[in-house]
């Protein structure tokens, strides 16, 4: 399956980072949501992506949105990584990686994680962003959505490579045409 802009975003009930099941349409039925799929828990760049979107969180609140993290990693794992970025928005566990799928999600390739064409980019990540254990598949590549209230996608990025994820201020913009 792949999700288009203007398809229903896919649903699913999750646990949270406190250990609540929370289904995630309840949540993007009352406002739009900044839907972020991390490729595994150690991922420098999603490392990266996660402390940018801390960052704007305030702004996301003022538009009237929300960020929602989605792990590839058991709810014990996604409670310490949310813990220890002191994250202010809700990140889910999902090992499975259903919802991944749903979300037209694919596992990568090692030129895809961890090519030299990375190695570079990697490295200034680590030294801003510091990397972690790889908890969760490690080939598995990311995505950030942006879903209307009311469950429209009206935004997909899928990560080519694990360094591909798309600017604070793209997504953003894209938040801002579903709030004025």
């Amino acid at each position: 399956m792949f999700i288009i802009r203007g398809a229903p975003a896919p649903d699913a009930s999750l646990p949270n980072q406190e250990g609540n099941t929370i289904t995630l349409s309840h949540v993007w039925s009352e406002r739009p949501c900044i839907l972020l799929f991390l490729r595994h828990l150690g991922c420098t760049f999603c490392r990266k992506h996660v402390n940018e979107m801390q960052q704007v969180y305030p702004e996301v609140r003022a538009l009237g949105g929300a960020v929602l993290a989605v792990a590839p990693a058991a709810p014990p794992q996604t409670a310490e990584f949310h813990r220890r970025l002191e994250l202010s928005f809700m990140c889910f566990s999902e090992p499975e990686r259903e919802k991944y799928r749903a979300y037209g999600l694919e596992r990568g390739n090692l030129a895809q994680v961890a090519g030299p064409q990375l190695w570079w980019a990697g490295f200034r990540s680590v030294m801003e962003h510091g990397i972690g254990l790889p908890q969760g598949d490690t080939l598995q590549l990311h995505g950030t959505f942006v879903i209307a209230r009311g469950g429209t996608v009206e935004y997909a990025h899928r990560g080519a490579n694990s360094a591909d994820l798309p600017t604070t201020a793209a997504v953003l913009a894209e938040l801002r045409k579903l709030t004025q």
